[in-house]
């Protein structure tokens, strides 16, 4: 088949159109999934200190029931679970702040952490009484760090209200930004295809097949003189 100079340049004008439109078809869509994993992913992360203090305190409360399991068995696990929790939890403090603060939230948050860390250091001196067989000493510490312990239950209760409302704000403003994205999403998609119907390549392509048939071919199955 033979084609004229300006048959070929549609088609090439053509091809330029199909691969053009593809490519900016693949980054709109990439955009948009980028855009609404980010938020899905910030949806998903809105109670997340929530859950870190869950985890947190589910330990803190494992130590101190192996505490009490050894005052009243003396056993060996217990002591080894002892400080097995005890280790599991001062690993999970990285998140709570080392200095108080104005903000009500943080400010619960670093109660929390202190009144841990002396939960830690009154049940280590009960054990090491206990274990050097210093009852007097043993049963004075023990008793400190059950009072200690009430007033930690308290204050992570309280914590965890805070932290709930305060993730409650977030997640409804996360809620209310994917919508935003999603809306846009759809605008950018709108706006591609329909900018790809008017596109001028395209218009020409179209009107170039109306008038003369494909590639340089008239309707009557002759070659289109151009």
């Amino acid at each position: 088949m033979r084609f004229t100079f300006k048959s070929k340049s549609i088609r090439w004008r053509i091809m330029f159109c199909i691969i053009s439109a593809v490519f900016i078809m693949v980054l709109c869509l990439s955009v948009i999934i980028a855009l609404n994993k980010r938020m899905i992913e910030r949806l998903g992360k809105s109670y997340q200190t929530n859950a870190q203090l869950t985890e947190l305190f589910t330990q803190v409360d494992s130590m101190e029931k192996s505490l009490e399991n050894y005052f009243s068995y003396r056993t060996f696990e217990s002591i080894d679970s002892f400080f097995h929790y005890q280790a599991s939890s001062e690993e999970l403090l990285y998140w709570l702040p080392e200095s108080p603060s104005g903000d009500i939230v943080i400010q619960k948050e670093y109660v929390v952490k202190k009144l841990i860390m002396s939960l830690y250091s009154l049940s280590k001196e009960a054990v090491a009484a206990k274990r050097a067989n210093n009852e007097l000493f043993a049963q004075k510490k023990h008793k400190k760090s059950l009072e200690c312990y009430a007033m930690l239950q308290s204050q992570v209760e309280e914590l965890n209200i805070l932290l709930m409302q305060r993730n409650a704000e977030i997640y409804s403003e996360n809620t209310k930004s994917l919508s935003v994205v999603t809306r846009l999403s759809t605008l950018l998609l709108f706006v591609f295809f329909y900018s790809d119907v008017h596109d001028p390549l395209c218009f020409d392509y179209r009107n170039h097949q109306a008038s003369f048939g494909y590639f340089g071919r008239s309707p009557e199955g002759g070659e289109a003189g151009f």
